[in-house]
């Protein structure tokens, strides 16, 4: 197989003369995510599926697992994925010169909107760029045309904003209508959030010390929910999922993004603070989102299961897809499946002394009323099949 680097889809680089759309298999290449991160860092496949183990079983990560991953994170988080900059952070084991490296990518960019950004103002396009930190900083994320000119007229503006998205450089997070399934084609399109597609350029757009106080946990104001949010979008985007998020007009209702099993709505919260997550509850519990049954929330914490939320450290923000889809681990175990306000655990076991272990790790401590727990036994045989039912709060199966 032949790779071609194709520089510019803007510049007609491939020309229609020589070459057919169909003799290319065409790919999307992003900037690193953390699992490639920790792959740089000499880790491996075995502690990638640890942590999805400990999603799917809902078990608290031990102080010293989650020092290093939350350390690896954070490093991260600072250096974002640009391969250029994670090569000289990890031949050096400093961050010297990396924050260069990242302006100078960004001066690069701005520099391919001049070249490249033909028939189309140049100069709002660097300033929609420009104005994305600016923009999360705020309370309220929604991008407002109006903060970069109070004459600012949506036309004027949305060519720019997709010329910036289909050259890689912005990610956009749109509206919903209403909370509910389907996802695509239930958004407002003048409704939306942007972001940038590594948080390290975000973080490099900010004061020459962001780094610097990012690593040393140091307070910083508004900028940090925006931060974190923005690491979660990178990270939704680098797994293929859509970006969406919904805010209730004249309500407090709001919650930062949303991803969808096959029949369900799951809000993912990412909280920036020890508050209680009023939005997320609602949302579960309110009798008017039919297609929401449990939550997750992605915070500076360990693992958690209470009332329908599922509490993930930041770090798991990479393994979303795969927990949400049920990925097989290691162990046999498949993440939950949520039907209404049921768990089901499906096991490939043979024992139902292993029970005894979702009870310990507290795997079905959010099941208001019954969990049912369905063992496999080795046969092709439906009718074989056995299901040991758990009534909440009793330490012992009843097999049937």
């Amino acid at each position: 197989m032949q790779i071609f680097n194709i520089a510019s889809i803007y510049k007609g680089v491939v020309n229609s003369d020589s070459f057919s759309v169909h003799d290319f298999d065409i790919l999307t290449l992003y900037p690193l995510d953390f699992e490639e991160f920790l792959w740089a860092k000499g880790y491996s496949e075995k502690h990638i599926e640890d942590i999805l183990k400990h999603m799917q079983t809902g078990t608290p990560f031990s102080e010293t697992e989650l020092s290093v991953y939350k350390k690896l994170f954070l490093e991260y988080c600072v250096l974002g994925g640009m391969p250029a900059v994670v090569k000289v952070y990890i031949e050096k084991n400093l961050f010297t010169d990396t924050l260069e490296i990242q302006r100078q990518i960004q001066m690069d960019y701005e520099e391919d909107i001049r070249k490249y950004a033909e028939g189309l103002d140049q100069t709002k396009i660097v300033s929609v760029y420009r104005n994305v930190p600016v923009q999360l900083a705020k309370e309220n994320k929604k991008f407002q045309l109006s903060k970069i000119d109070k004459k600012a007229r949506s036309r004027e503006y949305m060519g720019c904003i997709t010329w910036l998205e289909d050259a890689g450089v912005i990610s956009v997070c749109y509206c919903l209508q209403y909370p509910e399934l389907p996802l695509k084609g239930n958004h407002d399109d003048s409704k939306f959030k942007i972001y940038y597609p590594d948080t390290g350029l975000l973080i490099a757009s900010l004061d020459e010390e962001a780094q610097e106080d990012l690593r040393a946990n140091k307070n910083l104001g508004v900028y940090k929910g925006a931060l974190y949010e923005n690491f979660v979008a990178e990270a939704f985007v680098k797994q293929g999922l859509g970006l969406y998020y919904y805010k209730k007009e004249n309500a407090t209702l709001e919650e930062d993004f949303f991803v969808r099993t096959k029949d369900e709505l799951v809000p993912v919260e990412v909280k920036a603070n020890r508050n209680r997550s009023k939005s997320l509850r609602q949302l579960i519990s309110g009798d008017s989102y039919g297609d929401i049954h449990w939550g997750i929330k992605l915070a500076d914490s360990n693992v958690g299961i209470e009332d329908g939320i599922y509490t993930f450290p930041y770090f798991c923000s990479f393994l979303i897809k795969r927990y949400k889809n049920g990925i097989v681990n290691s162990a046999g175990v498949y993440a939950p499946l949520h039907i209404g306000h049921i768990t089901i655990i499906k096991l490939s076991i043979k024992s139902f002394f292993q029970l005894s272990l979702l009870i310990k790790t507290k795997m079905i401590a959010a099941v208001p009323k019954t969990a049912i727990i369905a063992l496999d036994k080795i046969s092709s045989n439906p009718s074989e099949t056995r299901f040991a039912y758990i009534p909440f709060g009793l330490n012992s199966p009843q097999v049937a």
